[in-house]
């Protein structure tokens, strides 16, 4: 029979290590009943493993670090060092070593490893170690904190500027956008450019901050060549407007990006016809009296329900003619207007002084051009 013993004091005065022992004693039994037991025998094991210690409580990826465990009366043995950190599921091995034991101590420098960032709040690994003898007796250290490998430096740059559509047409708005990871608050500039020839003309400069890794931007297309149409009063229509193609480049401090050309179509043709007065009749024109409201009337033809149209009026001044007034009406089924007040500026002197003769004056010549707006 054994019996096994992990005391680890000793008597008296004795020094040395405490070291676990096993008794063994046995018994003999005769055919008549008769039990004989013998004295206890003590075996003593190898010593105890004491002292697991690391040579720091905190240690960067990489950094040499040494674990140390007391193994008095094994000179000349081999020692096992396992480390572990805590993961998810429990302790898990991230490293081994081994060294001998001089001195009484076996201890080896460990190159930590570089780790990933734990999932979590915290902002290092849990490690520990686990020095094995080659009898079975194992020995856990305290656990000391790994810091994290720090993430790479991140690159900043740009990604594909692009459109949000293929085509536009003059009026509606485009979105522009590019992605800029990593780059959070810095900004970005959108240069909006038109092809002219085989040249790029820029049009427009819009301003964008980068927000969760994009920039982005709304332009509101204007018409990019003359308006198609024509003016009443001179009937001639004007050239057809072709299709234009645009494209933006996205600029940032650290990089640059150019996106794509897009095809932007001219507004809807819009003509304006048969300009006239209200009191027109045939060939002796329109008349109004001095301070009466004058309507003018024009039609209006194509997609231009509720688009604005400028009426330009202007009056005779000798051989030429000069501003009178604008006014503005709103294209509605076909047909815009709008009045403007008549004034002869002979009127606007007031009446003559008594006695005095003023030449009777002639009339004011007025017309007008109607044009979009």
């Amino acid at each position: 029979m054994a019996q096994a013993s992990d005391k680890k004091g000793g008597t008296g005065g004795d020094s040395q290590p405490a070291r676990p022992v096993v008794r063994y004693r046995f018994t003999v039994s005769t055919p008549d009943n008769r039990r004989l037991t013998s004295a206890v025998a003590t075996v003593l094991l190898p010593p105890y493993l004491d002292c697991a210690q690391w040579s720091q409580a905190r240690m960067e990826p990489g950094e040499k670090a040494v674990m140390s465990v007391k193994a008095a009366g094994r000179e000349g043995e081999t020692v096992s060092f396992l480390v572990e950190r805590r993961g998810p599921k429990g302790w898990e091995a991230i490293g081994s070593a081994s060294a001998t034991v001089k001195d009484g101590v076996a201890k080896v420098n460990q190159e930590m490893p570089s780790l990933p960032a734990p999932e979590g709040e915290a902002g290092h690994h849990e490690v520990r170690f686990r020095a094995c003898s080659t009898d079975g007796q194992e020995l856990l250290s305290h656990a000391v904190q790994l810091l994290p490998l720090p993430p790479p430096a991140l690159e900043l740059k740009l990604g594909a500027a692009h459109f949000a559509h293929a085509r536009y047409t003059v009026g509606e708005v485009a979105g522009l956008s590019v992605q800029a990871h990593g780059a959070d608050g810095q900004g970005v500039r959108f240069v909006v450019e038109k092809k002219e020839d085989e040249k790029w003309e820029a049009v427009q400069d819009l301003r964008a901050v980068v927000e969760k890794g994009v920039a982005s931007a709304i332009w509101s297309i204007p018409p990019l060549h003359p308006p198609a149409g024509a003016k009443a009063e001179e009937g001639a229509k004007k050239e057809e407007a072709k299709p234009v193609q645009v494209r933006f480049q996205a600029i940032a401090d650290f990089a640059s990006s150019v996106s794509e050309p897009v095809e932007v179509a001219p507004a809807p043709l819009v003509e304006l016809t048969e300009a006239e007065w209200s009191n027109a009749h045939g060939e002796a024109g329109a008349a109004f009296d001095h301070g009466e409201d004058a309507v003018m009337r024009v039609k209006v033809s194509g997609k231009a329900e509720g688009r604005r149209v400028c009426f330009s009026v202007q009056q005779k001044d000798g051989e030429n003619w000069k501003p009178f007034a604008n006014v503005f009406g709103v294209a509605h089924q076909g047909i815009a207007q709008a009045s403007v007040r008549v004034r002869h500026p002979a009127q606007l002197k007031g009446r003559p002084a008594e006695g005095e003769e003023r030449p009777e004056a002639p009339p004011l010549e007025l017309r007008f051009e109607a044009d979009l707006a």
